[in-house]
């Protein structure tokens, strides 16, 4: 795992240009580690979103503000990726926010949705979705069969109310 060192300083210039970079298509290989300067991070949590260069914002919480393993969406898609850091008290108000900017190269493998660690379960997902049309579907097509077979029953049981016979 890779670890990038961040200073936030309260006060301090809010965007920071980083030399970090990162390699889409890799998944959970790198870290930063927090070092705060002048701010009480006592029972503190962080909240950290990530606009990559498609313009899609990832979001992730964590409650430790010391470090922060990125999710490989954050950085899946090639370009500029910037990511705001947020520290919040014990009740959920914002201490300070941080803007990080880094770089995304594009790695060997995939990049954009198949190199998202979400992608197998999207994949489950997706099949899961198909299989329930399915049935869906089939469900539909015995209601449809059983009210026509119960017009028939009532086609018949009027005409025996009317004296009628089949």
């Amino acid at each position: 795992m890779v670890d990038y060192n961040i200073k936030i300083k309260e006060g301090a210039q809010k965007t920071y240009y980083s030399d970090i970079v990162f390699t889409s298509g890799d998944v959970r290989a790198y870290r930063f580690i927090f070092e705060f300067v002048d701010i009480d991070t006592t029972d503190c949590s962080l909240g950290v979103k990530a606009k990559r260069a498609d313009g899609t914002v990832v979001i992730a919480k964590s409650g430790d503000c010391k470090t922060f393993v990125l999710p490989g969406n954050m950085y899946a898609v090639s370009g500029e990726v910037l990511f705001e850091i947020a520290v919040y008290d014990a009740i959920g108000g914002c201490i300070t926010t941080k803007v990080v900017a880094a770089t995304v190269r594009k790695g060997f493998g995939e990049e954009g949705l198949s190199a998202d660690d979400r992608y197998p379960a999207l994949t489950t997902m997706i099949n899961e979705v198909t299989a329930l049309k399915v049935s869906v579907t089939e469900a539909v097509s015995e209601l449809g069969e059983i009210s026509a077979a119960l017009d028939e029953i009532i086609a018949m049981q009027n005409s025996l109310i009317g004296g009628e016979t089949v």
